[in-house]
């Protein structure tokens, strides 16, 4: 299914793990929305919904798994909470553009974020109905001009500035070293919120970030 869905060009598609409960089961939702230049945050996203999409087959809750462009998401899904949704977790991989801005067509999404942290009318508890965990993608050669996945550290600020609760720590990826031994303690805690959401717990909220402070 996923070669398929990426073969035709689909840029939302859904995993949806439901046990076989009552109609009343509670559902929990993830979604993975990457912001990609030559396709490395749209393939770990892809990568780590088919890791995570056997995680509720053996609980009580069900568990729906999307993945989405952010050049063609819909910004006000983050702002609206589903009756139908306990707990939702919104992951966002982002590549790095020029200074380590988003790509072009994500650029929008990092403009609505930047508006809404800014704008009085918003507040505080925006998304306070949401958790949250961000991946960056890019070269930590460009940290001493302070242009390291900077899209990513500002993104995770912002979403923690309206209240959404992080249980991840912000991971910055380097392309000078293997992806895979860089990520993989940030899919653990990944995979432990999760699994705490599927058991009817509040995820642990995530306490440290790596690198600079979000704050700096």
């Amino acid at each position: 299914r996923l070669a398929a869905a990426t073969a035709v060009g689909v840029a939302t598609w859904a995993l949806l793990r439901r046990a076989r409960r009552s109609e009343g089961s509670r559902k929990v939702r993830l979604r993975l929305l990457y912001a990609s230049m030559t396709g490395t945050s749209q393939r770990s996203a892809e990568a780590l919904a088919a890791e995570l999409q056997s995680t509720g087959t053996s609980t009580r809750a069900s568990l729906e798994i999307e993945v989405e462009d952010l050049s063609t998401f819909a910004f006000d899904n983050l702002l609206t909470r589903s009756p139908e949704v306990a707990t939702e977790i919104v992951v966002l991989l982002l590549s790095t553009h020029t200074d380590g801005a988003l790509p072009p067509t994500s650029a929008h999404f990092g403009t609505l974020l930047a508006d809404h942290v800014h704008d009085f009318r918003v507040g505080r508890s925006a998304m306070k109905h949401l958790n949250f965990a961000v991946l960056g993608f890019g070269s930590s050669v460009y940290a001493s001009a302070g242009h390291y996945c900077t899209a990513a550290v500002r993104a995770d600020a912002a979403l923690a500035s309206m209240g959404a609760r992080r249980v991840a720590r912000l991971l910055r990826v380097t392309d000078t070293r293997e992806q895979a031994d860089q990520v993989a303690a940030w899919k653990q805690e990944l995979h432990a919120a999760l699994k705490a959401a599927l058991s009817g717990s509040e995820p642990t909220q995530a306490v440290g970030v790596e690198g600079r402070s979000a704050a700096e």
